[in-house]
């Protein structure tokens, strides 16, 4: 179980990464069957599921974390992409890193928002037993405590690394 972080491409993957200060303009739960879960904006998807095959198609625009989740815990976090799978894209929170002053949308996700609501949706699934938190209380108070909409594919990415997750090589 991995979440992939996708680097620039397009003009908008540009102004994205520009706009939250690091390379990454995407990023989706890439499961241990290879189907890949996010929120996306391309064609007008939302939240959706995808073989890895069509969503990984350049590696070199990749980067994975390795998510060590035991099986229980991946089963849950499938069990609650499933319950989100059509949920529109959340273009407002976008534009809420640039303009502070734009309503929440809770019926809408955008990628990081999307991974990061995931990862705690397993610790409060699992008593906050998540091997991502296992070192000690304060990364899980820290993972619980945060507020999703609030981070960007970069912001999220170092978060999950100062939290030691360690970057891996995607492997098939």
């Amino acid at each position: 179980m991995k979440i992939a972080f996708f680097k620039t491409e397009s003009f908008r993957d540009v102004l994205v990464t520009w706009l939250t200060l690091g390379p990454y303009s995407h990023c989706e739960f890439l499961f241990s069957d290879w189907q890949c879960c996010g929120a996306t904006p391309i064609n007008d998807a939302g939240v959706r599921w995808a073989p890895a095959s069509i969503i990984l198609t350049d590696l070199t625009k990749w980067d994975f974390l390795d998510l060590p989740l035991n099986v229980e815990q991946e089963d849950i976090l499938r069990t609650w992409c499933d319950g989100e799978i059509g949920c529109k894209y959340d273009w407002n929170d976008i534009l809420r890193f640039v303009l502070k002053f734009l309503p929440e949308d809770p019926d809408r996700w955008f990628c990081s928002e999307f991974c990061l609501a995931g990862i705690q949706q397993i610790g409060m699934s699992s008593g906050l037993t998540c091997k991502l938190c296992l070192s000690d209380l304060q990364q899980i108070k820290m993972f619980s405590g945060l507020k999703a909409c609030n981070y960007s594919p970069n912001r999220l990415y170092k978060i999950l690394v100062a939290s030691g997750l360690k970057p891996t090589a995607y492997s098939s």
